[in-house]
């Protein structure tokens, strides 16, 4: 059996909700988040994030604003102990 993994949305679950969220300043963790990550690791669960960003398709941010997005939220998780195994995004309508 492989090693088992946990697909989870970036808006809204583990971050709060913002309207086509570009600016990497505005970035902020859903309290628990963290703390809710660490317990699917203890689990033995790999940790994926998934999620739709039309905002690229509509052509109100590129994928180079993108990447400094999940770069803070890497870097904001790291700094309480948890890593992702990779962020997977779809930049369709």
């Amino acid at each position: 059996m492989g090693r088992r993994f946990v697909a989870l949305d970036r808006d809204g679950t583990l971050i709060h909700e913002r309207n086509y969220l570009s600016d990497s300043s505005e970035v902020e963790l859903i309290p628990g988040a963290s703390q809710g990550l660490r317990l699917l690791r203890v689990a033995g669960l790999g940790i994926v994030l998934v999620t739709n960003q039309s905002g690229v398709g509509r052509g109100l941010f590129d994928e180079a604003r993108l990447a400094l997005i999940h770069e803070e939220l890497t870097r904001m998780l790291e700094q309480d102990g948890v890593y992702l195994d990779g962020i997977f995004h779809c930049p369709h309508l």
